[in-house]
């Protein structure tokens, strides 16, 4: 087993099995809170620091700007995790004239209650309650946070 799909067998299990990794310019199907994988092959090889590939998702007026991080020789990956359920359109942008304006769709599901019972990160990202005194998920759920 190559050392990257050693990686990915480890990362779908931590995930889940709910990873979902396409090439762009695809219509993709995804849950939400989970991560969303677009890879990408640049023409020429860049230094890791120059970022040569972004990602903008939108969903209506919402708009969610991501850089790409570099995947060892000439490949690049965006990751994504919809923070809520519709369609998210996507825009590449990059120096790289092949894959500059390349552009696909997203349509995100909510995760049903087993699924959200089986892994408390479909729960959203965790934050600050409106009270200020403890911290819940998204969905308003609050965190039990243990420690020894």
């Amino acid at each position: 087993m190559t050392r990257l799909s050693h990686w990915a067998v480890v990362l779908v299990v931590v995930l889940t099995g709910e990873w979902r990794t396409a090439a762009a310019a695809d219509s993709l199907r995804a849950v939400q809170h989970t991560p969303t994988e677009l890879s990408f092959t640049v023409e020429q090889a860049v230094a890791w620091r120059d970022f040569p590939v972004q990602a903008t998702f939108t969903q209506g007026t919402r708009r969610i700007e991501l850089d790409a991080y570099w995947d060892e020789g000439r490949d690049w990956r965006v990751r994504f995790a919809a923070p809520t359920p519709g369609d998210w359109a996507y825009t590449i942008s990059s120096s790289d004239a092949a894959l500059n304006g390349r552009t696909g769709t997203i349509h995100v599901t909510t995760p049903d209650a087993a699924a959200i019972d089986a892994n408390s990160n479909l729960r959203g990202q965790v934050r600050v309650a409106p009270a200020g005194h403890h911290f819940t998920y998204a969905d308003g759920t609050p965190v039990l946070l243990l420690g020894d």
